[in-house]
């Protein structure tokens, strides 16, 4: 049985039908409550609420649907939900759920925002982080600009555009392995085209090994010395061949990669770190 608790109030051409198996409300506005809780559909059901504003809107998206069975929740996968509007929420839910709820009703962007801000309001500022996450994603897809997709793509893939500052130390983890295993290749497995030498040549029994990993994270860390660096040189001039080109320009963007990895970890730390990041692709 559907049991729903709607104050209507229709615009011109508004259609609404309501039975025990079909909800369907097109080109309403519901200046009150729109009441959801506690239903039950079908499985066959059909629920079609499309251009439709409402002001208040209590549902249900804890309970996941039985296959077997009725499906104890607001929203039935098949429903169609096109020009569907809320200004306010009774109750968000999980995080994730209601994330997918906003993807798959094909919300605009100001319903993330709303469901984000009634996360904080109410002390859930990592459930806030996890909708502002996909609010950026669903921006991330309607954009066009293959330099603002790029940008996005990044950031996205660094720092979840901001709201997680801590993902960019496996972005440097990984860049760090990957420098380590070039470094070292062209150190022990291909020692004598001398593209990775010592700074003095006339180097003694005491003079500091060759670490790739030690090098690798040192060159990719900006504001870090262990050493490595100033005791060992990267395809001296001189140096020809495509070897000593293909290292040369490995070098120039590790050091490149490890300013932008540590700039994208410090600004997302700071307090307004994701506003000021996203506006780099967002503009």
């Amino acid at each position: 049985m559907c049991q729903l608790h709607v104050d209507v109030q229709g615009t011109k051409g508004s259609q609404i039908a309501v039975d025990d198996n079909a909800l369907w409300i097109k080109g309403s506005t519901v200046g009150g409550l729109f009441s959801l809780r506690q239903t039950v559909f079908p499985t066959n059901s059909k629920v079609r609420v499309e251009f439709t504003s409402v002001d208040t809107l209590a549902d249900d998206l804890e309970t996941p649907a039985d296959e077997t069975g009725p499906q104890k929740i607001s929203w039935p996968a098949s429903a169609s939900l096109a020009g569907f509007r809320f200004n306010r929420l009774i109750s968000a839910g999980d995080a994730t759920v209601r994330s997918t709820w906003l993807d798959s009703s094909h919300q605009e962007e100001a319903a993330y925002d709303r469901v984000a801000q009634f996360y904080r309001d109410h002390g859930s500022n990592s459930a806030a982080a996890e909708v502002e996450v996909k609010k950026y994603n669903f921006l991330w897809s309607k954009t066009r600009s293959r330099t603002k997709k790029l940008g996005g793509w990044f950031i996205g893939c660094t720092v979840e555009y901001g709201y997680r500052p801590f993902k960019a130390l496996y972005s440097i983890a990984m860049a760090g392995m990957m420098g380590s295993v070039f470094f070292g290749y062209f150190c022990y497995f291909d020692p004598k085209s001398k593209l990775i030498v010592p700074f003095d040549s006339g180097a003694s029994a005491h003079y500091p090994p060759f670490s790739p990993i030690v090098f690798s994270f040192e060159v990719l860390l900006p504001f870090i010395k262990l050493g490595q660096q100033d005791a060992w040189l990267v395809a001296p001039a001189g140096t020809q061949g495509w070897r000593a080109y293909l290292l040369r320009w490995y070098y120039r963007i590790h050091v490149v990669l490890g300013y932008i990895l540590a700039a994208l970890f410090l600004v997302a730390l700071s307090p307004d770190g994701p506003a000021r990041l996203n506006a780099l692709w967002t503009w």
